[in-house]
C-alpha cells in the first residue's frame, strides 16, 4: 500500500501543494492530513494512526514545505 502524509502548523496554511506532490509520485496514495504545531512527533493523531496502519512493505511519502 502506499501511503502519504500532508502536515501543516495552522489552519491559515495550505497542504495542497503537500497533497498534490504526494499525488505525482502514486495517485493512488492514501493521504492522511493533519494540523499540528510544533517539532515533536508525539501527539500527531493522524501521524500515529499512519504508523499504526503500514506494514512491512508498505510505502509512506512525505514533503517538506520550505520557509521563506
Amino acid at each position: 500500500m502506499i501511503y502519504g502524509y500532508a502536515r501543516i502548523s495552522t489552519d491559515k496554511q495550505n497542504m495542497e501543494r503537500q497533497i498534490r506532490n504526494i499525488l505525482a509520485v502514486n495517485a493512488q496514495a492514501k493521504i492522511y492530513q493533519e494540523v499540528f504545531t510544533g517539532t515533536k512527533t508525539t501527539g500527531r493523531r493522524k501521524l500515529e494512526a499512519l504508523l499504526k496502519r503500514v506494514q512491512s512493505g508498505d510505502t509512506i511519502h512525505v514533503t517538506v514545505q520550505g520557509y521563506a
